[in-house]
């Protein structure tokens, strides 16, 4: 669980890697280096649609990802992969 500190949609679709590290960082304000986990995996970004921005992460293990699935079945719910 978190909040939400920051959505970027507007991705450049075809643009460099260092295009995208600097819109990251207008958007967000850290680095690329500092801001994501999955920083070493640079030539995936093309394949990603938008960056979100989470403060005040904090774990809650009873509500798993599966377990909503099941609660919100017939729902439309879309898969994130963060990184």
């Amino acid at each position: 669980m978190g909040n939400l500190a920051g959505l970027w949609t507007e991705v450049p679709e075809d643009g460099d890697p260092e295009e995208v590290k600097r819109g990251l960082r207008r958007v967000f304000g850290p680095r690329w280096e500092a801001a994501l986990v999955a920083r070493d995996a640079l030539p995936l970004f093309p394949f990603w649609n938008g960056y979100l921005g989470i403060a005040a992460l904090r774990p809650r293990p009873e509500v798993a990802v599966a377990r909503l699935k099941t609660l919100l079945a017939g729902e439309t719910i879309y898969d994130v992969i963060l990184g």
